[in-house]
């Protein structure tokens, strides 16, 4: 697992949910970080909610590819795709400067 940067706020809530669990939990989730190699109890909570969201993502793409194959064959990009696709590019890049 990613070592996570420590914050202020962080080790507080950290503190705070450690107080919280039952004795029989904590003593796991220490173990658990100190297998994974986590600087600290807490990071280990953090770093299951990153792996949850990645397993979310990767599911996503998974489920967009499968439509895409549900579509039929893939064609070949044309120039003209290729022209209109620079061109919503520049253009999602266009408002984005807008609105910063």
């Amino acid at each position: 697992m990613r070592s996570i940067p420590a914050s202020p706020k962080r080790n507080q809530a950290c503190q705070r949910l450690r107080s919280l669990l039952p004795n029989e939990i904590r003593l796991f989730i220490e173990a658990q970080a100190a297998e994974q190699g986590c600087a600290s109890a807490g990071e280990y909570p953090l770093a299951l909610v990153r792996e949850a969201q990645l397993r979310q993502a990767k599911a996503g793409i998974d489920a967009k590819l499968i439509e895409a194959l549900e579509n039929g064959p893939a064609t070949p990009m044309t120039r003209e795709d290729w022209d209109e696709l620079e061109r919503e590019v520049w253009e999602r890049d266009r408002q984005e400067r807008a609105g910063s």
